[in-house]
């Protein structure tokens, strides 16, 4: 058991990695949702493992969950709007070619320079708007498995059920919890809500 943990957890610390080095790029690659989904999967037994092995996972995996709420809260737009629309096919300034126009063209066919480059800079600036709205609906869609345990809780919702199915409530266990929560780089407003809520279990 201890070895498919450390092989597990390896993996969602290179998908935390991958996210973190190119963020919009998670919209083809998934890597912070995937880096969630095998980190919710993992089961801690405190019958299949030393105490104080239980006590090192239930830290790190703790300590990852939170980091991945802390990624999609400075990435995360709510009711995100493009500043402008998005395009499937951009298409050039009237008169840019010498030929009827039934899709994209190929700058290179442009003989006006200024023209093509505000062609070039168009396609450019549509991509990123395409990328940017791709980003914002992979990351609706790892909000919704954050949350999916209790809606209510929103995007903390699986953080806190790990801390309930894995702390047996005492003094000791709470300022562990609350120590980790407040160094942690969540918004103070999660931070508050987080131990709020499990100061009434």
């Amino acid at each position: 058991m201890k070895n498919d943990i450390d092989i597990n957890l390896n993996q969602v610390r290179q998908d935390i990695f991958y996210f973190k080095k190119d963020p919009t790029s998670d919209a083809d690659n998934a890597n912070l949702r995937n880096a969630f989904d095998r980190l919710n999967d993992l089961e801690l037994s405190k019958s299949a493992l030393a105490y104080f092995e239980f006590k090192k996972y239930r830290v790190e995996i703790l300590s990852l969950h939170i980091e991945i709420v802390e990624l999609f809260e400075r990435y995360y737009i709510a009711n995100y709007k493009p500043k402008q629309p998005y395009y499937m096919t951009i298409m050039p300034p009237q008169g840019a070619i010498d030929e009827p126009i039934f899709g994209s063209v190929n700058p290179d066919t442009i003989k006006d320079k200024n023209i093509r480059e505000k062609y070039i800079k168009d396609i450019e600036e549509n991509k990123k708007t395409g990328r940017e709205i791709a980003f914002q609906g992979e990351l609706a869609r790892l909000k919704y498995e954050l949350s999916a345990p209790n809606i209510e809780s929103g995007e903390v919702a699986s953080l806190e059920l790990f801390i309930k199915r894995n702390y047996t409530f005492n003094l000791t266990n709470f300022i562990e919890v609350k120590d980790i929560i407040n160094k942690s780089k969540l918004e103070n407003k999660t931070k508050e809500k987080i131990i709020h809520d499990i100061s009434k279990w």
